[in-house]
């Protein structure tokens, strides 16, 4: 879309990630299209499947990340987060958890999340804020969470990451970022 542009990244040689991630483009029954983007696996790690390094506008950071995600595992799966190789480097930390829900985690720890459906494709928005250094969550066009801060201000990259940390599996599609 306008303001969008784009990414380069990478993973393991292989495909898998350094907790055992399996990364795949796939067909089976993708958002749009005709594939999409399968992460598959995860043994308790974290940042070790597979990243986009943003290229973005001089001096510009990114104002929404758009995407549609389907888990078909009820697990500590479907992690993205924005920044750089740790929590600690990094803007936001969005997953999905066992309890059957989708949500951002704050510095604070705290878990704010909504439901979704195994199995079926959920539209996720989040639109940061960089003066207020907050960022909020729409799950399926509903607003979950909103001001939620940052986890550092000053992230060492700009890079997405997609990861499991449970054993499972995720599919993404369609993702737009927006400056």
């Amino acid at each position: 879309g306008a303001g969008s542009r784009g990414a380069s990244g990478g993973a393991a040689g292989d495909g898998r990630g350094g907790g055992g991630c399996r990364i795949q483009l796939g067909g089976a029954n993708p958002h749009s299209g005709s594939m999409a983007l399968r992460v598959e696996g995860g043994s308790g790690g974290q940042f070790d499947g597979i990243y986009a390094e943003l290229h973005a506008p001089s001096s510009s950071e990114p104002r929404r990340i758009s995407f549609w995600m389907r888990a078909e595992s009820l697990a500590n799966v479907g992690y993205l987060a924005l920044g750089g190789l740790s929590l600690r480097e990094s803007v936001l930390f969005f997953h999905v958890r066992p309890s059957g829900e989708a949500g951002l985690l704050s510095r604070h720890g705290y878990f704010s999340a909504g439901n979704f459906s195994r199995g079926e494709w959920v539209h996720v928005e989040l639109e940061l804020d960089w003066s207020a250094h907050a960022v909020s969550l729409l799950l399926g066009d509903q607003p979950i969470a909103q001001g939620v801060p940052f986890f550092t201000h000053t992230p060492s990259a700009m890079r997405i990451h997609l990861f499991n940390s449970d054993a499972g599996i995720v599919w993404w599609d369609d993702f737009v970022v927006s400056y």
